[in-house]
């Protein structure tokens, strides 16, 4: 079974020279991965806002981490 903290884990490790220290920490860490399914991942962020910046800023990076960690390319579905 593909253990989702693992591959979550495996994303922030290969993204996070992608992005700027204060940006990856206000941002990426308060990303909580809540389910994966067979084509989608839910990641839970704590504010609305947050939900828009994941969604307009770092929704693409993070599926491309994805698709070079699982060779797929899953839906993300950001809730708050």
């Amino acid at each position: 079974m593909d253990n989702l903290v693992q591959t979550w884990q495996n994303v922030l490790e290969l993204i996070k020279a992608d992005i700027m220290p204060v940006s990856f920490s206000t941002w990426i860490e308060t990303i909580v991965p809540v389910e994966k399914t067979v084509d989608k991942i839910v990641l839970e962020v704590p504010y609305e806002y947050s939900k828009q910046m994941i969604e307009t800023k770092y929704a693409e990076l993070i599926k491309n981490a994805l698709i070079y960690l699982k060779q797929k390319d899953y839906e993300l579905d950001v809730i708050v």
